[in-house]
């Protein structure tokens, strides 16, 4: 979180892993972590939605080699 901080902006790898993190976080007595150390950093919601951005932009590559439902 701190390299996230200190670069300022949410890179696709670095969401990926704040989303990774929270998977843990929701499954262990870890939520005052995460209020301490996520939170004030990057927000879940920012990350998944760079997660999403990434993925739409990969799919719009795919169909323009491809065409429309086409495969290579």
């Amino acid at each position: 979180m701190r390299k996230i901080a200190r670069k300022g902006h949410l890179s696709y790898r670095d969401a990926c892993a704040v989303i990774s993190y929270w998977g843990w976080i929701k499954r262990s007595n870890s939520y005052g972590f995460y209020h301490k150390y996520v939170k004030p950093v990057c927000s879940i919601g920012k990350a998944k939605e760079v997660v999403r951005r990434h993925a739409l932009r990969d799919n719009q590559r795919w169909e323009a080699l491809t065409g429309p439902g086409g495969d290579a």
